[in-house]
């Protein structure tokens, strides 16, 4: 009886891995930072520009909450962690996390990897960190900071 329990634990493992193939991608990031995705049809669309301005205005605030922007297009995707990326991932990022029928969108990704916010460009980021802020992790985070004898 007890041989049994490990497989039921791999089988039920087995479960919890996302079947597609470019989830497996994002999940390098899984626990280390919380990603945005930033679809556009072009690196000068207005709201995408708009969208990237307000972000490294933030930066500050960007970096202090693990985030990590995936700007992705119609054929590439450029990451701020200069990460190479082939057209096929990004043609599965677009069709997974893209809304059917938008040519753009934001899409804030957790830190367990999964989908917290998805919406129009542009977005604020004081809306933005306000939501991830009264995240139970990011509370978490901000609590062991201040118990830490942090900043």
């Amino acid at each position: 009886m007890n041989t049994a329990m490990p497989k039921i634990i791999l089988s039920l493992w087995g479960l919890a891995i996302p079947l597609s193939g470019f989830s497996q991608n994002l999940s390098q990031y899984q626990w280390e930072n919380r990603l945005v995705l930033l679809f556009a049809p072009t690196s000068s669309y207005t709201d995408y520009r708009t969208q990237m301005d307000s972000f490294q205005k933030a930066k500050p605030g960007m970096t202090d909450r693990k985030l990590l922007v995936l700007s992705v297009f119609p054929d590439n995707m450029v990451s701020t962690d200069y990460k190479s990326w082939r057209n096929e991932d990004v043609r599965k990022l677009r069709s997974e996390y893209l809304p059917e029928g938008r040519v753009s969108a934001f899409v804030l990704i957790g830190l367990d990897g999964g989908i917290k916010w998805s919406t129009d460009l542009p977005v604020s980021t004081e809306k933005l960190f306000s939501r991830i802020d009264g995240m139970p992790m990011r509370r978490r985070e901000l609590e062991k900071s201040d118990n830490g004898g942090g900043n």
